[in-house]
C-alpha cells in the first residue's frame, strides 16, 4: 500500500478485530485463514481508488487475493461463479 501511495491507514488492532469479524475465514472461499494463508485484501482495490483504510480491508485467502487481483468484490464473485460452473 505504501509502494502504492494509497493514503489511510491501520494498526495490527484493528487488522486483528477485522480478522475477528469474519471469522477467521476468507470472504471469498471461506477457507480458514492461518498465519500461511492469510492476507489482507483491499475491497477496492488501490488502482482503482482505494484506500489502506481499515474500512476498506477484508481478510482473503493468499489464493483468491490474487485471483481478485484488480477486480471489485462483485467482479471477483462473478469470475468465480462462472468457474465453479464450468
Amino acid at each position: 500500500a505504501k509502494r502504492a501511495g494509497a493514503t489511510g491507514s491501520h494498526t495490527i488492532a484493528e487488522w486483528k478485530s477485522v480478522l475477528r469479524h469474519f471469522g477467521r475465514k476468507c470472504v471469498y472461499c471461506n477457507t480458514k485463514l492461518t498465519r500461511y494463508n492469510v492476507s489482507r485484501d483491499h475491497v477496492t482495490p488501490l488502482s482503482r481508488g482505494g484506500t489502506n483504510d481499515i474500512r476498506n480491508i477484508v481478510p482473503a485467502c493468499r489464493k483468491c487475493n490474487i485471483r481478485k487481483n484488480v477486480r471489485t468484490p462483485d467482479e471477483f464473485r462473478k469470475v468465480l461463479q462462472t468457474n465453479h460452473f464450468q
